[in-house]
C-alpha cells in the first residue's frame, strides 16, 4: 500500500509538473539545437496464429479462450476484449462480421459441431482498419481442434510530427510517432493495446538494420543514428509487418516550439487541428439572454450581471416556468463562468489541490445568487446547482480524476479541450481514473456508420417469447442532409467506469435538435441531451468512444392521432435511439405498460449508475427473466422499491401513483429538488382527489408536479390508479432525458 501510494504521489507530482511547465505555452518542447519535421506514411499489417484442443462447446467461447490465455498475444488479446467481447467473455461481438458460409455461425450459441471441417472467416474492415479472423475446425477423437490465424491491418495512412530535435535518436523517434498515431486511429473502436511495441523492440535488438532501410547508408543503416543525420533525406522503414515512408524536414530554429500539427487520414479528413474558437453562447433562451455572461471574469461580474437579469423580469416572466428555469440556469453558468480554472497545459490533475479554492469561492457566489433568485420571487422547486469549469488551451488534453475531488461541495466538474466539453457528475468522480480527450474533425464519408447497432444488453424478450427490442434501432441516417465535415470527439478511458460521464460536442448546425444523434465509430446509436446553453449535444459514455452527431429521421404509422406533444416525443426518443416500435413501424402508443417494460424505459433512456451483477433482489424475478437487469438496477439505485413482500409484479400494469412515484425518484437522480412533506401537501391540494394519493409516494409525485414533467400536472384531478399507455410512458421519459444536462 505504501508503495503504491508514493508510486500516486510521484505520478501527480509529475503532471504537476507539466501543468507547472505549461502556464504560458501549450505543448512546449525543449531541445538544444535545430528542430525537425518528420513526415511519415505508414501502414501495419500484423499476423498470428494459434491451435488448441478443446472439448465440444461453444464456437466462441472457445475462441475467447484460445486469444484470451496468452496463445495469440497482442494486440489480439485486447482487440478482442474491447471490440469483440460483450462484457460475458464470449466474443460474440464478432459473429456479425461472418464473411463466409456457413451463415449460422452468426448464432451466439453456434456449437463446435456446427462448424466441424469448415473454415470460418470474419472480416471487419474500414478506410482505416482492417481485421480478419480465420477459424479451421476439426474433430480428432471427441476432441476439436481449432487453428485459428488473425491478421490486423491499418491501411495507408499519413501525418508529420514537427519540433523533433536534431539530437533525437531517429528510429526512436518515428517508432513513436507511428505508435501514437496508430493509437489515435484505433481509438475510434474503442481499442487500446501495444499494436507495434514489439516491433520496435524487435527491430531495436537487431546488429544489422541494412537490408530494412531503403536507400541504404552508412548514416541511416546506424541504429543509433541521430535526426540531424537525416535532415532533408527520404527514406523507407519496412519491418515485421510495418511500413513506414519517411522525409525529414529542417524546421525553424528554436529552443522551444509549440507543436501543432495536422493530420489527414486517405479521405482527407483533418483529425488534430488547431484549437478552433469555442462555439459562442447562444443568445436567447426562453427570454434569458445567455450572451451576457461573455464579459463574466469574475464573482462581482457575476452578481452584477444576474442581478440585471433579475430587475429585468416581469411580472408576467415570473410567472413562466420554463423561463424561470433558464433564469436558474443562467445564475449557476454565472457560478460556473466566474469561477473558471484556465490552463495552458494538456496534462491536467482534477484534485482538491486544485480545485479547493475555486470550489469555496463557487459555493460562496451560489449561496448568494440562490438567496438572490428567491428574494425575487423564484423558485423552480430544484436546488441551485454547482459546477467548477476547468478549460485548456490545447485540442487534447490527458486528465487524471483524484477521488478527493469527490469531497468538493459542488455538482458537477467541467473539462474544455477546445470546442469538447467533458461533463464528471461528483457522484462520477469517486471512481478515480483518467482519460485523453481530443476534438476529432472528421469526414463522414471516412465513418463507418452503414451499420446502427443496438448495444447487447439493450435486447430484452417479451413475456411470451417473443423478440422484443425496446429501443436502438430503425433510424434512417441522413447522408445529403448531413454536413460534409463535422466536430466530433475521441475519448480514451483507462478503464470502464460503472457511472456515467458526458461528452459533449457541437450539435449540428441548421438541423433540429430532435433529428439529430451522436454515433460511435461502430455505428451504435449513442443519442445525446442538447444543451442550448453551451451549444452542445451531450452523450453519456462509460467507456472509450469516438463521437460524431448525425442527422436522423424517424416516423411511425400509428402516431398520427396522438396529442402534438406525444407524437413529437416519441419521435425524438427514436431518433435518440431510446425507444422503438412494438411490431415493424408500430409504436402502439395506447397500449397499456406492465411494471417491468416502464423499468426498461427507464434504463433506456436514464441508466442506472449501480451495475447489475446478476443477481435479483426480488423473489418474483428470475436471473435469466428479460427485465432481471432493469428491475435490479433501478432497485439498486433507489428508483424502483418495490412491495413490502419483496416482490416487483413485473406482469403488473403501471397504475399513475406508482408511475409517477417511481419517475419522481428517477428525477431526484438527476437534479435535486427541495421537495418535502409540507410543500408536497401543498402542491398537491390542488388536485381534487388529492387524498387519494398514497403517502408514501406524495413527495416523488409532488417533485414531477413541480417540474411539469407530465401531461396533465395542471388538471384538476391525479387519477392516481390510472393505467399509463405507452404514449403518455414516453412523453415523462422525454421529460426525463432532457432533463440530463
Amino acid at each position: 500500500m505504501k508503495n503504491r501510494t508514493w508510486f500516486k504521489k510521484a505520478t501527480y507530482a509529475l503532471v504537476a509538473i507539466l501543468i507547472i511547465g505549461g502556464v504560458s505555452t501549450s505543448n512546449v518542447i525543449a531541445s538544444s539545437s535545430s528542430n525537425y519535421t518528420l513526415n511519415i506514411t505508414a501502414s501495419s499489417a500484423i499476423t498470428k496464429s494459434a491451435s488448441d484442443t478443446v472439448p465440444v462447446g461453444s464456437l466462441y467461447a472457445a475462441l475467447y479462450t484460445l486469444v484470451k490465455d496468452s496463445k495469440i498475444g497482442e494486440p489480439f488479446s485486447s482487440l478482442v476484449t474491447t471490440f469483440l467481447d460483450d462484457g460475458t467473455n464470449n466474443p460474440s461481438g464478432l459473429r456479425n462480421y461472418v464473411t463466409t458460409s456457413p451463415s449460422y455461425a452468426r448464432a451466439i450459441n453456434t456449437q463446435l459441431t456446427d462448424v466441424v471441417g469448415q473454415v470460418v472467416v470474419w472480416n471487419f474492415n474500414d478506410d482505416i482498419f482492417d481485421f480478419t479472423a480465420e477459424a479451421a475446425v476439426n474433430n480428432s477423437s471427441g476432441s476439436y481442434t481449432i487453428d485459428l490465424t488473425l491478421t490486423a491491418k491499418i491501411t495507408s495512412v499519413s501525418f508529420s510530427k514537427s519540433s523533433v530535435g536534431s539530437t533525437e535518436y531517429l528510429y526512436d523517434a518515428i517508432f513513436s510517432a507511428i505508435d501514437s498515431e496508430f493509437d489515435t486511429r484505433l481509438n475510434q473502436y474503442g481499442l487500446s493495446g501495444d499494436y507495434i511495441g514489439t516491433i520496435k523492440t524487435s527491430f531495436n535488438e537487431l546488429s544489422d538494420i541494412s537490408a530494412y532501410i531503403n536507400p541504404t547508408s552508412s548514416t541511416l543503416s546506424n541504429k543509433t543514428a541521430y535526426v540531424g543525420d537525416a535532415a532533408d533525406s527520404s527514406f523507407t522503414v519496412e519491418y515485421q509487418g510495418l511500413k513506414a515512408e519517411v522525409t525529414v524536414s529542417s524546421s525553424s530554429s528554436s529552443d522551444s516550439t509549440t507543436t501543432s500539427s495536422k493530420s489527414t487520414d486517405s479521405t482527407g479528413s483533418v483529425y488534430n487541428t488547431p484549437t478552433p474558437t469555442p462555439t459562442p453562447l447562444p443568445n436567447i433562451i426562453e427570454g434569458v439572454d445567455f450572451g451576457k455572461l461573455d464579459t463574466v471574469n469574475n464573482e462581482d461580474k457575476a452578481k452584477e450581471t444576474v442581478s440585471e437579469l433579475l430587475d429585468s423580469l416581469t411580472t408576467t416572466e415570473k410567472q413562466n416556468f420554463e423561463e424561470m428555469k433558464y433564469v436558474q440556469r443562467f445564475a449557476e453558468r454565472a457560478v460556473e463562468t466566474a469561477t473558471t480554472i484556465q490552463l495552458n497545459s494538456n496534462a491536467i490533475i482534477l484534485n482538491d489541490e486544485l480545485l479547493k479554492t475555486a470550489s469555496e469561492n463557487a459555493l460562496i457566489l451560489a449561496k448568494e445568487l440562490d438567496l438572490s433568485l428567491n428574494s425575487a420571487g423564484l423558485d423552480t422547486g430544484r436546488a441551485f446547482e454547482t459546477t467548477l469549469r476547468v478549460v485548456t488551451s490545447s485540442n487534447s488534453a490527458n486528465v487524471i480524476i483524484d477521488k478527493s475531488v469527490a469531497n468538493l461541495d459542488v455538482d458537477k466538474f467541467t473539462v474544455c479541450v477546445g470546442y469538447v466539453e467533458v461533463v464528471i457528475p461528483k457522484a462520477s468522480a469517486d471512481q478515480e481514473f483518467s482519460f485523453t480527450v481530443s476534438q476529432d474533425i472528421r469526414s463522414l464519408a471516412s465513418l463507418a456508420f452503414n451499420n446502427i447497432q443496438a448495444r447487447p444488453e439493450l435486447s430484452v424478450m417479451k413475456a411470451g417469447g417473443m423478440a422484443y427490442d425496446l429501443g436502438l434501432d430503425s433510424v434512417q441516417l441522413l447522408a445529403a442532409q448531413s454536413p460534409s465535415e463535422t466536430k466530433g470527439a475521441s475519448i480514451k478511458l483507462s478503464k470502464e467506469l460503472n457511472k456515467k460521464i458526458y461528452v459533449g460536442i457541437p450539435a449540428l448546425e441548421n438541423v433540429d435538435e430532435d433529428k439529430q444523434s451522436a454515433f460511435n465509430s461502430k455505428g451504435t446509436n449513442m443519442g445525446g441531451v442538447h444543451n442550448p446553453v453551451t451549444g452542445n449535444n451531450l452523450i453519456p459514455v462509460t467507456a472509450s468512444e469516438t463521437l460524431v452527431n448525425r442527422e436522423v429521421t424517424a416516423n411511425f404509422s400509428d402516431i398520427a392521432s396522438c396529442a402534438k406533444e406525444v407524437r413529437d416525443a416519441i419521435l425524438y426518443l427514436r431518433a435518440k435511439g431510446r425507444v422503438s416500435g412494438k411490431s415493424g413501424d408500430e409504436f402502439a402508443p395506447a397500449d397499456q405498460v406492465t411494471r417491468a417494460e416502464y423499468a426498461s424505459m427507464l434504463l433506456r433512456s436514464m441508466g442506472f449508475d449501480a451495475p447489475y451483477d446478476g443477481k435479483t433482489s426480488f423473489s418474483d424475478v428470475s436471473v435469466g427473466s428479460w427485465y432481471a437487469a432493469a428491475a435490479n438496477q433501478a432497485n439498486a439505485s433507489g428508483v424502483i422499491k418495490g412491495y413490502e413482500d419483496n416482490t416487483f409484479k413485473p406482469l403488473k400494469l403501471i397504475p399513475k401513483v406508482e408511475f409517477m412515484a417511481i419517475s419522481g425518484r428517477g428525477l431526484n437522480k438527476l437534479h435535486k429538488y427541495n421537495t418535502n412533506e409540507s410543500n408536497a401537501a401543498s402542491t398537491l391540494s390542488k388536485f381534487s382527489d388529492a387524498a387519494s394519493i398514497a403517502s408514501w409516494a406524495k413527495i416523488d409525485i409532488a417533485r414531477m408536479v413541480q417540474a411539469k414533467m407530465f401531461r396533465g400536472s395542471d388538471a384538476a384531478s391525479f387519477q392516481p390508479q390510472l393505467i399509463m399507455d405507452r404514449g403518455d410512458s414516453a412523453y415523462v421519459i422525454y421529460k426525463l432525458y432532457r432533463e440530463i444536462f
